[in-house]
């Protein structure tokens, strides 16, 4: 699974790399020296490859709950029967609604 993170975290952390501070800080220090070879041109070249880096699809998390109905739970979000699975020698529900992908940490969406 790809982790999700943040574009300038990434580049904030190139550039501390090099002792330079931030990013425009470094970029500072590469025009004012003239080293758009060697190691600098290269920090330069991989933050910037980090910058043209597409943009992740990712899917907003649904939140739900299991609720207690009489035959056993119901996922709160589609009304749909839970499922269980074995985890630790026990029967559980499952994490997530396997009908409409809710995740089932108890959180209610306003």
């Amino acid at each position: 699974m790809n982790d999700l993170i943040s574009r300038q975290a990434v580049i904030d952390a190139i550039a501390n790399c090099t002792n330079c501070g931030t990013p425009d800080e470094l970029r500072k220090y590469v025009d004012k020296h003239s080293l758009e070879n060697g190691w600098t041109g290269g920090v330069l070249d991989a933050m910037e490859a980090v910058e043209d880096i597409p943009a992740a699809d990712v899917v907003p998390v649904v939140h739900s709950r299991w609720i207690k109905t009489a035959d056993g739970a119901e996922c709160e979000k589609c009304g749909r029967e839970a499922v269980y699975q074995i985890i630790d020698d026990h029967w559980q529900y499952e994490p997530f609604c396997p009908h409409c992908g809710a995740k089932m940490d108890g959180h209610r969406e306003e």
